[in-house]
């Protein structure tokens, strides 16, 4: 008897199965990635202000806060901002949010010790900003601010003039 296509080993099921997971897990990155970069957008700038996304897990989207007051406040407006996210991605893709404390980029940015205090003006303000967008990809503070330090140095360094050759 021929084997067809709906008679599928289990190897080759456990295979198209992982590869639907992975391809879930691709598209969660993706979305998260969309959502970070605009996400003042999506939700208005208050709120963008004291949230961020963290991470997608299957269709639920987990949100930072900045206090126990918005993880409580936002609880209210759960259906409001499921909708702002949903619109904004022209997608049913996120069905639920939960909120939870946590680090807030923007918020980080702006309590940290300037970093590049004294520093002369931006040689390639393009790759000033392409370097800002990552430190606020990077989720966790400590190494954020270590980011933007080593960065700061970095750019003191480009802007001293060379020494003279003697």
């Amino acid at each position: 008897m021929a084997r067809g296509s709906e008679n599928k080993g289990p190897g080759e099921m456990g295979s198209m199965i992982a590869r639907l997971f992975r391809e879930q897990k691709r598209e969660g990155h993706l979305l998260l990635n969309a959502l970070r970069q605009h996400w003042p957008a999506v939700v208005g700038e208050k709120l963008g202000r004291v949230t961020w996304p963290l991470r997608m897990e299957g269709h639920t989207l987990w949100v930072a806060a900045k206090d126990s007051a918005w993880v409580y406040e936002l609880q209210f407006l759960k259906a409001e901002l499921l909708d702002s996210v949903r619109t904004w991605l022209a997608a049913e893709t996120v069905q639920d949010m939960r909120f939870r404390l946590g680090r807030i980029p923007a918020a980080d940015a702006a309590e940290a010790p300037e970093a590049d205090s004294g520093a002369t003006a931006p040689v390639d303000p393009a790759a000033d900003d392409r370097a800002r967008q990552l430190a606020e990809a990077i989720p966790e503070s400590s190494l954020r601010r270590r980011f933007a330090r080593a960065y700061a140095k970095r750019r003191k360094q480009q802007d001293k003039p060379d020494p003279p050759l003697s």
